[in-house]
């Protein structure tokens, strides 16, 4: 338990316990996809439901290849345009190579290729990784180190930076051409490189959409005005800002809610009207709205 180096990060995957990895938009606990014991200790250790399929992290296009059947035109564009990158493809796994647990028994599984050279290292060394975020289910997820040895105490986590986008991929259905979870990447950026119309559709067998995904420990309030927040001054709180740049905004976010959680307050925050129609904010939105328990337009 505590942090380790790349070399016993490997080690430790290949003899079958998690660890906990940097990736560029937070960090992962990760196990190989080919040990049944190890995924289900990612279970175990996040207090996750296995009806909550985890995303497969790999090295190369070819090597998600390898875990799918007929991918299709589609899949090979984006993954050779947003690749290594916070894009995660879904598409028709192949059940020789990907467990059941990994997919919650779906017959599609969700790949990525990490941005992180860390982390890319482990897969070249270890085989394709699956690793959902590295804390406990359904809670704020982690863009330090710190953040996961504190939440998770019995976690292995090799030593990395800061993720820098703070907030998970983005994910898209092929088949379907639909964004099943928001992120960094928009759909009119997917749309523009396959010139096709994109859809968002969030599904209840993607990973995070759970309405009450993202909480913090505290009550968190989200108001489209200051007016609107200054009817409630009465109650005794910390006010989060939050920049109108949304890539800082996204970037901050979860470390933002870990730190105003610590005042031991009610958390209120301003997500202004004129950023709703804005895409560059469905993201953040998306995570801000699953983390509020209150939300005043």
């Amino acid at each position: 338990m505590g942090l380790i180096n790349k070399k016993e990060a490997i080690q430790k995957l290949l003899e079958g316990t998690p660890v906990a990895v940097p990736t560029e938009t937070v960090y992962g606990l990760s196990a190989p996809i080919n040990n049944n014991d190890a995924l289900k200790k990612i279970f175990s250790i996040k207090q996750r439901p296995l009806s909550d399929p985890l995303i497969v992290h790999v090295s190369s296009l070819s090597m998600a290849l390898s875990l799918v059947l007929n991918a299709g035109d589609d899949f090979k564009i984006l993954a050779e345009h947003f690749w290594p990158g916070p894009l995660t493809l879904v598409a028709k796994k192949d059940s020789k190579k990907v467990s059941s647990l990994i997919t919650s028994s779906l017959n599609t599984v969700a790949i990525r290729c990490p941005n992180s050279k860390i982390f890319l290292d482990l897969i070249k060394s270890v085989g394709p990784l699956a690793a959902p975020s590295a804390n406990l289910f359904k809670q704020v997820s982690p863009t330090k180190a710190e953040h996961v040895l504190n939440e998770l105490p019995e976690a292995f986590v090799l030593k990395g930076e800061t993720s820098t986008l703070g907030i998970e991929s983005t994910i898209y259905d092929v088949k379907n051409q639909t964004v099943l979870r928001p992120g960094s990447i928009t759909a009119a950026e997917i749309s523009k490189i396959l010139n096709k119309k994109v859809n968002y559709f969030e599904h209840i067998n993607t990973p995070g959409s759970e309405k009450d995904h993202y909480q913090p420990k505290q009550k968190l309030w989200v108001f489209e005005s200051l007016k609107t927040l200054n009817s409630h001054q009465h109650i005794d709180h910390s006010l989060m800002p939050i920049t109108n740049d949304s890539k800082k905004a996204s970037e901050h976010l979860y470390q933002n809610l870990r730190d105003f959680d610590l005042q031991n307050k009610p958390i209120f925050t301003i997500f202004d009207k004129a950023w709703h129609k804005d895409e560059s904010w469905i993201a953040f939105k998306n995570r801000l709205e699953k983390a509020s328990t209150h939300w005043h337009s």
